[in-house]
């Protein structure tokens, strides 16, 4: 069976055509891009207590081998970075500050955000004198919890702060 000419180029422009979508479907995708050697570089801050984690070879290389990303992450405060204007202006495609309050501070900061993942969560433990602990539970903001421990309710600490309140 022989294909005539016209066939021919029928089937090398649809070929093609094919091709060029899956190359930028893969693009696209770092998942699938990863395991083809394009990697994404992506640009962001990160809290200081991240980065060993960010900097240690074998996770990089499970980020470019298995995910398709080199992260060119730069170590900033959690609350810098996503309040300060310096920071915000660089246009950082990602940050990963300590807490999910920190993402709403970051919405109200006209940041935004595509989407948001709690990735690790250890809890935030604070030491302050007594004297410190008697006035946050007087003011609403934090309750004993037996012995010399108490719950702080840091949402609304941190609003209040924000605010100029606390």
């Amino acid at each position: 069976m022989t294909i005539s000419r016209r066939a021919f180029g029928i089937g090398l422009v649809a070929a093609s055509a094919a091709a060029t979508g899956g190359y930028v479907y893969l693009r696209q995708h770092p998942q699938i891009a990863g395991r083809f050697g394009e990697a994404k570089r992506l640009f962001g801050f990160a809290g200081g207590e991240k980065e060993g984690f960010i900097r240690n070879q074998r996770v990089r290389g499970v980020l470019e081998n298995r995910f398709g990303l080199v992260l060119d992450a730069r170590r900033a405060g959690s609350v810098e970075m996503v309040r300060e204007r310096a920071l915000l202006d660089q246009k950082p495609q990602f940050l990963w500050p300590s807490s999910s309050v920190l993402v709403e501070v970051a919405r109200n900061s006209g940041l935004k955000i595509s989407r948001d993942q709690v990735v690790l969560n250890s809890p935030i433990v604070l030491y302050s004198w007594d004297r410190i602990a008697n006035g946050l539970v007087r003011s609403g903001y934090a309750e004993p919890a037996g012995g010399p421990r108490y719950t702080l309710d840091l949402l609304k600490l941190l609003k209040a702060i924000i605010a100029g309140d606390a």
